[in-house]
């Protein structure tokens, strides 16, 4: 689990150029095109109550790397096991996985 989005977003930013801000990214969260973070009870680290999964930042490089070929829409649907792009987008995914080493 990653601890937070800036986290995510210094981890992404080694394999992307283009990487968006982190507004943008939390509008893709809010939309569906990236996965939202867990609400934990108490984690003891200023206050911190939040977990992202380890599926962020290979969804933060899929959505920026399918973004010329997508929508966002498409991307979150695919992201849902809806639509046509499903098998292009877990395609997309499961080949980042493996460029981070199954990060």
């Amino acid at each position: 689990m990653i601890k937070t989005l800036n986290k995510a977003m210094e981890i992404a930013e080694k394999y992307i150029d283009d990487l968006p801000s982190r507004r943008t990214l939390n509008r893709y969260i809010k939309d569906g095109v990236l996965p939202s973070y867990e609400y934990k009870e108490y984690l003891g680290q200023n206050g911190l109550n939040v977990l992202y999964s380890d599926e962020l930042v290979p969804s933060i490089i899929a959505a920026v790397e399918l973004k010329g070929k997508m929508t966002l829409s498409e991307i979150a649907r695919a992201r849902q096991g809806k639509g046509e792009f499903v098998d292009i987008y877990n395609s997309k995914l499961e080949e980042i996985k493996k460029q981070l080493g199954g990060n």
